[in-house]
């Protein structure tokens, strides 16, 4: 119940952050270049919240070569 509440409130940031504008620099830079790279190539990549399980579990990462 706590995770869906806590993806609630995310999805909700995230709307706000739409209307106001996007800011990439909260992020962490590991996760800049994730997000680069997609940004790239054209792919949305959606970031889930630190905390929750499915992103502890995801060990996605972009080797910039």
């Amino acid at each position: 119940m706590l995770e869906d509440v806590k993806r609630f409130a995310e999805s909700a940031r995230r709307m706000r952050q739409r209307l106001c504008g996007y800011s990439h620099f909260k992020l962490p830079f590991p996760l800049k270049n994730l997000r680069r790279a997609a940004d790239s190539r054209r792919t949305k990549i959606h970031f889930l919240s630190s905390g929750m399980s499915k992103r502890e579990k995801n060990q996605t990462y972009y080797n910039n070569r």
